[in-house]
């Protein structure tokens, strides 16, 4: 297991926090609406021992439309997850495209 920890940057003359790990996401939700909502939460609570910024949420959500209160209350509306898309029908190559892309801009960073 790895320990997520901050690093720091320099931005406007100033330190800034800086994620250590992005986290990628693919979620998909059916007609058990609940049932994504809830296997999200219970990962989203894995991270909570941890410093909110040591970690960024990168997620893209599939199937039925998220709205602020379902990703709210999986956890996914944390200041450091970020949206990426929505499609109502997709594979998860959208994700590891996303994924890609950032390994391929980022190549010292760390991702899971």
């Amino acid at each position: 297991v790895h320990e997520l920890q901050q690093s720091t940057r320099e931005q406007g003359g100033r330190m800034v926090s800086e994620p250590k790990v992005r986290l990628f996401y693919h979620v998909f939700k059916g007609k058990d609406q609940m049932l994504a909502t809830n296997i999200v939460k219970e990962q989203m609570l894995n991270l909570q021992s941890a410093p909110p910024t040591s970690f960024a949420v990168d997620f893209t959500t599939v199937g039925m439309q998220w709205d602020m209160a379902s990703i709210n209350s999986s956890g996914l509306g944390c200041s450091t997850c970020y949206h990426r898309a929505h499609y109502e029908k997709a594979w998860e190559t959208v994700t590891l495209q996303s994924l890609y892309q950032y390994c391929t801009e980022h190549p010292t960073k760390q991702v899971a």
